[in-house]
């Protein structure tokens, strides 16, 4: 629906391996923009406790758009 938006939090344990990247996609549309992060760039993952918070937004126009941040390395 046109004009909402929802948050989604994933915790991440312990995992180097893992890879935040920008593409993405909603209702299994590609979001032509991608994850738009705070700070510009995706987190690097570590070793301990990762926090990701997105902001999926559906504007008035239908244009979804998606912000991440990223809270990394708690321990």
């Amino acid at each position: 629906m046109n004009g909402q938006s929802i948050t989604v939090t994933i915790i991440i344990d312990a995992n180097t391996a893992a890879s935040y990247g920008d593409a993405c996609t909603v209702d299994g549309v590609s979001v032509t923009s991608g994850v738009q992060w705070a700070g510009g760039s995706p987190p690097l993952a570590t070793s301990n406790t990762d926090i990701l918070s997105f902001i999926i937004i559906k504007d008035n126009a239908g244009v979804v758009r998606v912000y991440g941040q990223g809270n990394t390395d708690f321990s």
